[in-house]
């Protein structure tokens, strides 16, 4: 059992001409701010690494960034998206990171050590959240039109089940933003 729960959130600037945001992360047990940044990009999603050392934080800018999540100091960006980067996960043993970019259609598997780009994969709708399952060999990609399980190394022309919420005649296709395992 860790000695401290901590919390990361993300926020942009309140000035709506700006398109800076900031970090913040809590420690959950006494509420106490343990740092936050100065107005930089602002950011759509952030992620933990499994060893609580890092935040992989989904942007704006089209960029996924790699923070410290001791200090709030900035390791890396990860370029390869066209544009807003709108989800972020970690694989359980941190050795990948995906990433999902709603504009350009794109979901990322990136080296959760290099960094590098492992695999880029084009998506037949606009995903907004991704989600490694715990075994790490699926990627849940939830889009406009519904949920994708993505095997890890495959694309979207092979081997893909596609699911969606329905209730009698209604289908609930919107936007897919939460995914939790069991």
């Amino acid at each position: 059992m860790p000695e401290h729960t901590q919390g990361a959130s993300t926020s942009t600037n309140p000035d709506r001409d700006s398109v800076n945001g900031f970090i913040s992360v809590i420690d959950g047990l006494t509420g106490n701010s343990i740092f936050v940044t100065e107005p930089q990009s602002a950011f759509t999603s952030v992620a933990w690494s499994p060893d609580g050392q890092r935040l992989a934080l989904g942007s704006y800018d089209g960029t996924v960034w790699i923070v410290d999540a001791l200090t709030g100091e900035r390791i890396t960006n990860l370029f390869g998206h066209e544009a807003t980067v709108t989800g972020v996960d970690w694989s359980s043993d941190g050795a990948q990171i995906v990433s999902s970019g709603n504009w350009d259609e794109m979901v990322i598997l990136w080296d959760g050590v290099t960094y590098e780009t492992i695999s880029q994969i084009a998506t037949p709708s606009h995903p907004f959240t991704v989600v490694f399952s715990p075994d790490n060999q699926l990627i849940v990609i939830g889009m406009e039109t519904g949920a994708f399980l993505l095997p890890v190394g495959s694309d979207f022309s092979t081997n893909v089940w596609f699911f969606r919420i329905s209730r009698g005649e209604h289908k609930f296709c919107s936007r897919y933003g939460v995914f939790a395992w069991i």
